[in-house]
């Protein structure tokens, strides 16, 4: 039950106040005055009488506890009034409206109901869009060729010209073997920064094992690096022992030679990287079928009775081609090349002569002289390669 509101310190108020006299007398003009306690008077009467009857009207009012917040102890069950929570009412769930059901005869008579001539022909049919054609490279050859281990191509045609042939036997260790063509692959992409100490070697020092002294003409920074490079290459493959820079404006080398394996640095490593430049420009081509790349090196041959050796035979498709390998040719080693290579039957613009210490001025005159047949240095040997295997197929 609700308590009613505690009027006592009101009706104190009351009572002092009912006992004001209703006038007094004013100071100033001593005359008398109604009191102004007396409007204070009647509005706490109002306020008073208001409060009672929000009072009365709220003990007519029934307690429901569901409307009441009420803090319940549930620990303590004894004494006290028990008062039951009222139950959570679950918020109320709209449905989502459903279109009216079309009975399945109506549906059937709205699918097989025919089209409008008018609508059909303002309906655009979808545009076909027809596949794009595969655009072949103006070039017979396609770019990235692949490498196979299969020699069908060179069998057949050694066999037709009744060519016997082998390949000459590796004796070093495949470990060996890598570390070779290491230094052919590096001299060769280096040649010009380490020339002056590949012919110094070459020539005067290569079969003397011992200690040697070379003065380099010129040196910078970067042909330093480069030196230094090849040297390591050289120390790990076993030709030399150790070499070293003396400080000094006199750009003195040191240098220990092993005197082992001596005809690499004479010939074979150009030999080796020949070889690799080509197997990489012919992976640039793309292979159609039948047109795979096929390799033979350091091929001995016996034609009529008489032995020769080719640096590099390779076939590009049905396409055969000859590769020499020379480090410092003359006129003549050229021609003596030229004619070794006849028996195959090669026209001259599938032989390519490849030289490391030519220039390309050197090159041109030696082309002329040779009929046409191509030779080239290390820089425009990619350049070479390419044009050689593309006119042979345009034929």
């Amino acid at each position: 039950m609700l308590e009613k509101p505690d009027l006592l310190p009101f009706a104190a108020l009351f009572e002092a106040l009912n006992n004001t006299p209703g006038t007094v007398i004013n100071p100033y003009t001593a005359l008398p005055v109604l009191n102004p306690a007396l409007d204070a008077i009647t509005d706490l009467h109002r306020i008073a009488n208001a409060l009672e009857r929000i009072a009365a009207a709220f003990e007519k009012l029934p307690i429901n506890a569901a409307n009441v917040p009420v803090e319940i102890n549930r620990n303590n069950p004894k004494g006290g009034e028990t008062i039951t929570e009222a139950p959570f009412k679950q918020p109320t769930k709209f449905k989502q409206a459903q279109p009216p059901r079309v009975p399945e005869i109506v549906q059937k008579q709205v699918m097989q109901a025919p089209v409008p001539a008018a609508v059909v022909a303002s309906v655009r049919p979808p545009e076909v869009i027809p596949a794009r054609k595969k655009v072949l490279p103006t070039h017979p050859i396609p770019v990235g060729s692949s490498i196979t281990e299969q020699k069908e191509v060179l069998v057949s045609y050694f066999k037709q010209l009744g060519i016997d042939y082998e390949t000459k036997k590796k004796t070093n260790s495949p470990e060996q073997e890598t570390k070779l063509n290491d230094i052919a692959i590096y001299l060769g992409k280096n040649f010009r920064e380490c020339e002056e100490l590949y012919k110094f070697l070459k020539r005067d020092i290569l079969a003397k094992p011992g200690k040697f002294f070379y003065h380099l003409k010129e040196i910078n920074p970067d042909k330093k690096l480069r030196i230094s490079r090849f040297c390591n290459l050289l120390i790990q493959a076993g030709l030399l022992e150790k070499y070293a820079f003396e400080d000094g404006p006199e750009n003195i080398i040191e240098i220990e030679v092993t005197g082992k394996d001596c005809g690499f640095l004479k010939g074979n490593w150009l030999e080796r990287y020949v070889e690799y430049e080509v197997k990489r420009i012919v992976k640039k081509y793309t292979t159609y079928p039948g047109r795979a790349y096929e390799a033979l090196s350091n091929l001995r041959v016996n034609i009529n009775g008489k032995g020769a050796e080719f640096d590099l035979v390779f076939a590009v498709g049905q396409k055969v081609f000859c590769i020499e390998a020379k480090t410092r040719p003359g006129q003549q080693d050229l021609k003596t090349s030229l004619n070794k290579i006849k028996p195959l039957k090669l026209d001259n613009r599938s032989i390519l002569i490849v030289t490391a210490e030519k220039s390309i001025q050197e090159c041109l005159k030696l082309t002329e002289v040779l009929g046409g047949t191509q030779v080239t240095d290390l820089s425009s040997l990619e350049q070479k390669v390419t044009a050689m295997i593309e006119v042979a197929h345009k034929g």
